[in-house]
């Protein structure tokens, strides 16, 4: 298996709660017609979905302050509306930069349930350069998103939601998680397309530490 090493790009975001809907079923890729659903597994309770499809939300009741802070590969972005609890998002962002081409959003924050999470925000058809030649496929929803921090074993993270843009995975963060990402200053994260098979894409994760402190404040 090849190894994609692309530059890590970092950009502002922030997390979004849902409940998934219809289930999945046999459907083997990601159709970017067809806005689609994906039932959680018992543990992962569906947390993330695309924020263009909310409906707006509410304008806060007062001034809010929103503070931006670099740690390396990351950045996290902080609400304090004054009234409400500061909220806080790690985010990092993967850019092919041959292409121009955004390969994925890697999100790591605490929802509105209290749930600390991490998630995946992934075009539906993935595009790749490969021994020059570039190649599309649509994602194997099935399969859904691997992540592999150093040498420790691959964690599956599940599609929730699919819709003509983007794809999200998403994930429960537990103590090891933690553990295993402060522990290592690389991270490989795996994507599995129709045609194309999987895609693993070697990103640098230094600044983790620090994301992960501030985001679970």
């Amino acid at each position: 298996m090849r190894t994609y090493h692309w530059v890590a790009i970092v950009a502002a975001g922030a997390l979004v709660t849902a409940s998934a809907a219809a289930v999945f079923g046999s459907q083997e890729s990601a159709d970017p017609a067809k806005d689609v659903r994906v039932s959680a597994t018992k543990n992962n309770s569906s947390l993330i979905r695309e924020s263009q499809a909310r409906p707006p939300a509410a304008a806060p009741s007062g001034p809010q302050r929103v503070e931006t802070i670099k740690y390396d590969s990351w950045v996290v972005v902080c609400a304090d509306g004054g009234t409400s609890k500061k909220s806080c998002t790690a985010k990092l962002q993967a850019v092919n930069q041959e292409q121009g081409q955004i390969l994925l959003d890697w999100e790591i924050g605490m929802n509105k349930e209290g749930h600390y999470v991490t998630a995946f925000h992934v075009p539906p058809v993935f595009s790749y350069k490969k021994d020059n030649q570039v190649i599309t496929g649509p994602l194997m929803i099935q399969n859904g998103v691997e992540l592999k921090f150093g040498n420790s074993p691959a964690r599956r993270i599940n599609y929730v939601w699919c819709g003509p843009k983007q794809c999200f995975a998403e994930a429960l963060i537990d103590e090891a998680f933690i553990k295993e990402a402060l522990a290592n200053s690389k991270a490989t994260v795996t994507v599995h397309t129709a045609g194309g098979g999987p895609i693993p894409i070697e990103l640098p994760i230094k600044g983790i530490d620090k994301a992960i402190s501030s985001t679970r404040k």
